[in-house]
């Protein structure tokens, strides 16, 4: 492919899928630790973790963009939640909104229990919770990873069928493939707006059980706006 051609997809090719394939590990690690602080009864609770990275991500510039990509990822991720974690999962979208505590910078989801009567533990939370949480995330971050490098790899390997273009005398082939460049660039940011908003690293920490609903809390160490 010609200088030409590389600097018109310069600008949609540079999405970052090589940073996820730890994230079951990592889950795991962070599950096990949890286990050894967990008490039994706890209303609210936090699971000591790293430093967060919250705020880095998040400037009255991004905040609505990665407040509404956040609320996609869990979306996406809580769909088919078992009943076992007595956590009501919208059917729609709009019922999960997550927020930014700008005050003690973290972001939170509110989600209605099932049988309110029925207490949210720390130690429920730390053994059986989290790592479904984080399990469900990360599937949801690889599986867009996966579908940004596969499109990559396709839309890559068409345009090396690409001639030069400044070569060409005919009009007819010009404007061919003029129209096959803007077809591939097209279908390529149609995946790459679709899947770009999951590349969220997403760590649950913290609960707070509120008698009919419960907030889930958590930070992040990567977002789609930092790859």
């Amino acid at each position: 492919m010609n200088g030409n051609n590389k600097n018109m997809i310069h600008d949609i090719i540079h999405a970052s899928v090589d940073t996820f394939k730890d994230l079951h590990n990592d889950s795991k690690n962070f599950r096990e630790n949890a286990k050894n602080n967990a008490s039994t009864s706890n209303s609210s609770a936090t699971i000591p973790t790293a430093q967060p990275l919250t705020s880095r991500f998040v400037n009255l510039q991004n905040e609505e963009y990665i407040l509404g990509a956040l609320s996609r990822h869990l979306f996406s991720a809580f769909k088919g939640l078992a009943p076992f974690y007595n956590l009501s999962i919208p059917s729609e979208l709009l019922g999960l909104r997550v927020s930014h505590n700008k005050a003690d910078d973290y972001f939170f989801v509110k989600l209605f229990k099932l049988n309110y009567k029925k207490r949210l533990t720390q130690w429920f939370f730390n053994d059986s919770l989290i790592g479904e949480l984080h399990d469900r995330c990360d599937f949801v971050c690889k599986n867009a990873s996966e579908s940004l490098a596969y499109a990559k790899e396709f839309f890559d390997e068409e345009m090396r069928h690409i001639p030069n273009l400044e070569l060409l005398t005919d009009y007819n082939r010009l404007f061919y493939w003029n129209e096959k460049i803007y077809t591939l660039r097209r279908q390529y940011t149609e995946i790459y707006r679709q899947n770009y908003i999951f590349l969220n690293r997403i760590r649950f920490y913290c609960f707070k059980d509120c008698g009919e609903y419960v907030e889930l809390h958590f930070y992040l160490t990567a977002t789609c706006l930092s790859m």
